[in-house]
């Protein structure tokens, strides 16, 4: 995958109860799960309060521009999971919402902006990645949140890492510590070698029309 320069403007996008902060008494729980080699989780437990969550630092969220944000996390014992993002300060308040079972989740809050372009992919070993775009109407100032999505004391959701950038798709994941960090857009690049034409700069592909029993799938050719 060739993906564009982008920004984490997450500053501690590896969830751990040192950087995550609990909303009203959330309970959160260090893992060491080490996903992917460096992604070791937290437990997010319900106190009895829907909108309980393991939230991020505050970040200043541009009225009328286009976001995306992504979430790895894994199924813990609550059946949902519930993202969350609130600004009681701006006019009109932030108020926007994700939530349900990790095949299902949906918009279930849109106050003071829209949610679009959720798509939910299961990787390997249970982890879970949701990716999603928003836009706030007002300018907002205020932290996108984790939680179980569950009324029920000592349900939990395993949060494994967060991801916002501007833009209206989500890319891969970029580590920061403690300030927003950027990856540089990928290049593509080839060699002038027999094969690949350099007086004309131009590659040849070949496909079978009907079978590819006896053939190659795809073939690359001098174009010179």
């Amino acid at each position: 995958m060739i993906e564009p320069e982008r920004t984490n403007l997450v500053l501690w996008p590896r969830a751990s109860s040192a950087h995550w902060r609990p909303v009203g008494t959330t309970k959160i729980t260090d893992l060491a799960l080490n996903a992917f080699r460096m992604l070791q989780g937290i437990s997010v437990a319900n106190d009895g309060q829907i909108w309980h969550r393991a939230k991020l630092s505050d970040y200043s969220y541009v009225a009328g521009t286009t976001y995306s944000a992504s979430v790895w996390y894994a199924g813990g014992t609550a059946n949902n999971v519930r993202m969350a993002i609130l600004d009681g300060s701006a006019a009109p308040i932030t108020n926007l919402a994700l939530e349900g079972a990790p095949d299902s989740i949906a918009a279930v809050i849109s106050s003071g902006g829209t949610i679009s372009n959720i798509r939910n992919t299961a990787l390997d070993g249970g982890i879970w990645r949701l990716t999603f775009s928003f836009v706030t109407t007002a300018d907002a100032t205020a932290a996108w949140g984790v939680g179980p999505g569950s009324t029920v004391v000592g349900e939990d959701v395993v949060v494994l890492g967060m991801q916002v950038e501007m833009g209206d798709a989500s890319t891969g994941y970029i580590d920061a510590s403690g300030s927003p960090a950027s990856r540089m857009a990928d290049m593509q690049s080839l060699s002038a070698t027999e094969w690949y034409g350099a007086a004309a700069g131009t590659i040849g592909l070949v496909a079978p029309s009907e079978t590819y029993q006896d053939d190659a799938l795809l073939e690359l050719v001098s174009a010179s």
